[in-house]
């Protein structure tokens, strides 16, 4: 069966996270705004999610997620999390997003489980992620501009837009399978890490993208 969450809005879902002032969140303080748990077949549309003290959209081992059209914002880590516990957690679309000002990354896909790499077949199509990494003012350890990759495989990531990230524009690590296409992603004077990082990774075609920087 299908299931859809649509044209609703999530606020004030647990605490936001103590920054300790060395570049460095040291408490967070849970509380996701839509959190999806070993589920299939469900569609996130519309969605306002924002003031939570954790993600602003979580999804743990699920399979055949559409994300569509959603705004996640002010969030206590990114404004939306993939999550990995099984080998057929795969099949993500996820388009049209507005991800901004997330104390953590604007789309963070990583596998952290001990399933090796596990082959995702997400496409990430036209979103736009602007000022995420920072709190308030003061950098964090995160703040991936488009997303951060991790220990997956097959996913395209086309026509999305980066502004003001605190960290990396683009980054990839221990991927294979990976489409970086017409992308634009602009870096700000006090930004750092690179436009797009790519690291232990294999079969990464980057083609038509552009890194300005300021």
């Amino acid at each position: 069966k299908k299931f859809a969450i649509r044209d609703s809005i999530v606020q004030n879902c647990g605490t936001l996270p103590i920054h300790n002032g060395s570049d460095t969140i040291t408490e967070y303080g849970g509380g996701h705004g839509i959190h999806l748990s070993v589920s299939s077949n469900i569609t996130v549309q519309n969605c306002e999610c924002y003031n939570n003290g954790a993600n602003g959209i979580f999804l743990y081992a699920c399979d055949k997620i559409q994300l569509l059209n959603n705004y996640s914002h002010h969030n206590g880590m990114s404004g939306i999390q993939l999550g990995f516990g099984r080998l057929e957690d795969n099949t993500y679309v996820i388009d049209g997003n507005i991800c901004e000002s997330n104390i953590a990354d604007g789309l963070d896909i990583n596998n952290a489980s001990n399933l090796g790499i596990i082959s995702i077949k997400a496409s990430v199509t036209n979103n736009k992620f602007r000022n995420n990494g920072w709190y308030g003012t003061k950098s964090t350890q995160d703040g991936s501009g488009i997303c951060t990759l991790i220990n997956v495989c097959d996913v395209s990531i086309s026509n999305n837009y980066s502004e003001n990230s605190n960290r990396t524009g683009l980054f990839i690590q221990n991927c294979n399978n990976v489409n970086v296409i017409s992308n634009i992603i602009k870096k700000e004077s006090n930004s750092l890490g690179e436009g797009i990082y790519i690291n232990n990774s294999s079969n990464v075609n980057v083609v038509g993208n552009n890194i300005i920087t300021n």
